[in-house]
């Protein structure tokens, strides 16, 4: 009975890892991306990593792990390989949660690649109501303080023509 439970737990272990080590393993380029590892990025989106994958314990999309560890240069190398800026796992865009941790350098780069701060959520907020509120996530509780810089990036955008 040990031994079966012994080869049990190698068998599922063996699976386990066999589904985690691919050449393009979103879990090593949501990784590299919350490190701000740019070399990391470009080796697994180059091996066909998908860009606008989602993974984790919120299911983000590669860009909002991005954003939420602050890597703005992880943000422009994604958006330049074609993340998209408005798909949103969770209630938050990408716009959104960068202007409610108040990172208006971000949000200006995911305005330039055609982010929409006019999107409502589940809530009707958009990302300026975020930028005005905060956000109350654990990491970068901003919760009950307007991210001034954010709000000024999201109001200098030029209104759609």
């Amino acid at each position: 009975m040990k031994h079966r439970r012994g080869l049990l737990l190698l068998l599922l272990t063996a699976t386990v890892l066999a589904g985690c080590g691919g050449a393009h393993d979103t879990s090593t380029l949501i990784g590299a991306a919350r490190e701000g590892d740019l070399a990391a990025m470009n080796k697994q989106l180059d091996q066909g990593a998908g860009v606008n994958q989602s993974a984790g314990v919120n299911n983000w999309t590669v860009l909002q792990h991005a954003i939420h560890k602050n890597q703005p240069q992880a943000v422009d190398l994604l958006l330049a390989k074609g993340a998209d800026p408005n798909l949103a796992h969770g209630k938050m865009t990408p716009l959104m949660m960068a202007a409610g941790y108040g990172y208006d350098g971000i949000v200006r780069s995911l305005l330039k690649y055609g982010a929409d701060p006019k999107v409502r959520n589940s809530d009707g907020k958009t990302a300026r109501d975020y930028a005005k509120s905060g956000v109350s996530d654990i990491d970068r509780f901003t919760y009950g303080r307007e991210q001034s810089a954010a709000v000024a990036a999201l109001d200098a955008k030029p209104a759609a023509h």
